[in-house]
């Protein structure tokens, strides 16, 4: 699939979808959210182990998804593109 493609897909602004990872990301290490426990109490982790590598907005929103799983995935892959131009919104929505 093309970039252009690839990028008309995703819920995320242009800026936001062009961000880079940190050369020294490591992968997550908290369980997927699956969308039936507390959504807070996963942000609130997630938050805890993004902050050891990066405070970049547009960081924290890319690789948000990668914590999800299942019902909760589906739910990220159906946020219209280009909806989400920060991680205020997406933890917004998130948490509703």
């Amino acid at each position: 699939m093309d970039q252009q493609r690839k990028q008309g897909r995703t819920p995320f602004t242009s800026d936001i979808a062009g961000a880079r990872l940190p050369d020294n990301w490591k992968n997550l290490t908290l369980e997927r959210y699956d969308g039936t426990a507390d959504p807070e109490e996963h942000l609130d982790a997630f938050v805890t182990q993004v902050g050891l590598y990066t405070d970049d907005d547009a960081i924290m929103c890319k690789i948000f998804p990668t914590s999800l799983k299942e019902s909760a995935l589906n739910w990220f892959t159906r946020l219209p593109p280009g909806s989400v131009d920060s991680f205020t919104t997406l933890s917004s929505r998130f948490v509703i």
